[in-house]
């Protein structure tokens, strides 16, 4: 009897996708940390990607399973230490994020403590610097894998983890013009230590699976500006993403009236077009709650495969 060792070098998939990313910065960006209004605000948002994509294509494919269809639950907390800016403490911002996505047969884990400091200057600007530092975990359910409709299957569950770091900037400023307010741009890189994680696959024919994280770029802009009917506003905002994967980018424009009803629009160009909305509901004490939902209608090759994808963003926020 023998044993044949391989070892395999592959990238892990790309950073989750978000279609509310407004929402969600702490999670790419540590130098959001604290960027609450001096509020502790706590976040949970779920997407679910692609309805029937994996059984519709596996079975034009091979006939078979290939496993769940991307979806992903993230919670975030963001808080400052405090809210006078002239005092040392209350420029540290703190930040935790947690997420779980799952694709296939793979899950991918990741916990996460981000903090900034926010330095003010000039008139109501402020530039944070923010570090995030965290353990990212994948583990793979291998014994539901065939090989190619050979037969073969893994033996085991594998499962491995990394030390993780983000670095991010954020620039704030809260008045432009007049019209033209809080306005706010980020730059930031997730996995900077380009961590690798290693599935040993123990037995015959099998081997070593190295997973590298390869580093993932930011950039986003985003801004209100009053309409000239007192009670409504326009909020744009813009994400890119690039990766050793790909290039993605969302533009987003959301309409709010009364500070309460959020509608809006995102197109992400060659893959999809998002609609939006959101509730802000009234002011309870010091706390405040919003509720928003978006679906995206596909509009790239693998629409015959993918029915769309829907998100959900719970977001409760308490004044200090």
């Amino acid at each position: 009897m023998f044993s044949i060792l391989a070892v395999c070098k592959i990238y892990a998939q790309g950073d989750p996708t978000y279609s509310q990313f407004m929402f969600n910065k702490l999670t790419f960006n540590p130098g959001t940390a604290g960027a609450t209004d001096g509020k502790i605000c706590a976040t949970l948002m779920n997407h679910k990607q692609s309805f029937g994509f994996g059984n519709k294509l596996f079975d034009s494919l091979y006939g078979r399973y290939i496993g769940v269809p991307p979806s992903n639950l993230a919670l975030f907390i963001n808080t400052a230490l405090g809210k006078d800016s002239t005092k040392f403490l209350s420029r540290i911002g703190t930040g935790f994020s947690f997420f779980k996505n799952e694709i296939g047969f793979e899950t991918t884990t990741q916990a996460k403590l981000a903090v900034s400091y926010m330095h003010p200057f000039g008139n109501k600007n402020t530039l944070a610097f923010g570090i995030g530092i965290g353990m990212i975990q994948k583990s793979l359910d291998a014994t539901k894998i065939n090989l190619m409709g050979t037969g073969l299957q893994y033996p085991a569950e594998v499962n491995g983890e990394a030390l993780d770091i983000d670095l991010g900037l954020f620039y704030s400023k809260r008045d432009l013009t007049k019209r033209f307010t809080r306005f706010n741009a980020g730059i930031s890189v997730t996995h900077f230590n380009e961590s690798k994680i290693t599935y040993e696959l123990p037995g015959a024919l099998y081997g070593r699976t190295i997973i590298e994280n390869k580093k993932h770029f930011y950039l986003t802009m985003g801004a209100e500006f009053q309409l000239p009917v007192s009670s409504l506003k326009l909020q744009p905002n813009i994400l890119m993403i690039t990766s050793p994967y790909k290039f993605r980018s969302d533009l987003n424009c959301s309409l709010i009236w009364k500070e309460r009803i959020r509608g809006g629009l995102s197109w992400r160009p060659m893959e999809a077009i998002v609609v939006m909305g959101g509730y802000q509901f009234p002011k309870f004490g010091r706390s405040s709650f919003y509720m928003g939902y978006s679906y995206d209608f596909v509009i790239s090759k693998t629409v015959k495969y993918n029915s769309g994808s829907q998100e959900i963003v719970l977001r409760y926020c308490l004044s200090f």
